[in-house]
């Protein structure tokens, strides 16, 4: 995005929605720590059933390194290893407890998949 008020557009748009908005602020000494960091948090958000109406808004003046665009092309095709085991088991516990939590609102059979509806 630049120039021409897209940015401008897509932010207001995300608000309209009711969405959340998550955009990296890069202050010029932004490496790869902080966008790992930054891609754990946008990911565990957007898989959490409070905050999942996220958007995450990214533009080329962001883009400054290669890593940023092979992480997310790693997320897009599912082939990335960010989370270390410790933050894979909190992230799982989470899932079974929210998945638990739906089987009991809506009468699913346990171990059913919830992600079909």
């Amino acid at each position: 995005m630049g120039g021409n008020g897209r940015r401008s557009l897509a932010k207001w748009s995300v608000r309209v929605a009711g969405h959340s908005l998550f955009q990296i602020k890069n202050d010029g000494n932004y490496g790869l720590t902080e966008w790992k960091e930054d891609l754990k948090r946008v990911l565990i958000a957007a898989g959490d059933s409070e905050t999942s109406n996220l958007v995450f808004v990214i533009d080329g003046s962001t883009i400054e390194h290669d890593f940023i665009l092979e992480d997310l092309s790693s997320v897009l095709n599912g082939n990335f290893d960010l989370f270390d085991y410790e933050e894979k088991s909190s992230i799982l516990k989470k899932l079974l407890l929210q998945m638990e939590a739906l089987e009991k609102a809506d009468g699913r059979m346990p171990g059913m998949p919830v992600f079909h509806r």
